[in-house]
């Protein structure tokens, strides 16, 4: 049991592990595919089951026991009929167009706050130069969001009639959403 939920801590959602190999400098390499049965177009929002093609995608993942974390997802492209063109599927915890999962940025991070230095991150993480700049500078863009607007601690709700038309008989109502703040 505890082996089935660390094997769902290394891979991301909707995944399914396939195989494990030893990588290349004393890393380990972990081979999944997605479980979805169909996906959503992201231009027109059609859900689509016409899959065609597969391929192999490699992302970087947070280190394991110090030695490099790679994923090789095998990754499905389906044909959208209303807008006639190919979408490959997302893999939840992987932006668009990224090779390195959330799990890797934000550590990236962490490893800039703790270490010593820029090069230690660089030669742990086996990221370059550029990546490492622009996680960080990514990654401290929405750390400082979120303290620009935290989350409130309670929201009121509330409704209100807005409109009554005796004619039609019927009325309208106005939902709000209020975070409230408390006093401290």
């Amino acid at each position: 049991m505890a082996h089935e939920g660390f094997i769902k801590y290394l891979v991301l959602p909707e995944l399914r592990l396939l195989e494990t190999r030893q990588g290349l400098r004393g890393g380990t390499e972990f081979f999944a595919e997605k479980t979805s049965e169909m996906e959503v177009c992201p231009r027109c929002a059609t859900p689509s089951w016409a899959g065609y093609d597969r391929r192999w995608v490699r992302l970087k993942d947070d280190p394991l026991r110090n030695g490099e974390c790679v994923l090789w997802v095998h990754k499905r492209r389906f044909y959208c009929k209303p807008c006639r063109r190919p979408f490959t599927e997302p893999v939840d915890g992987v932006r668009k167009g990224y090779r390195t999962t959330q799990r890797y940025r934000s550590r990236l991070l962490w490893a800039c706050e703790h270490f010593s230095d820029l090069k230690a991150v660089r030669r742990v993480y086996g990221c370059s130069s550029a990546l490492l700049y622009r996680v960080l500078y990514e990654q401290l863009e929405r750390k400082r969001r979120t303290r620009l607007y935290p989350w409130p601690e309670k929201v009121g709700i509330d409704e209100h009639l807005f409109k009554h038309d005796s004619r039609l008989n019927t009325r309208r109502f106005v939902t709000m959403i209020v975070a409230t703040r408390t006093s401290g």
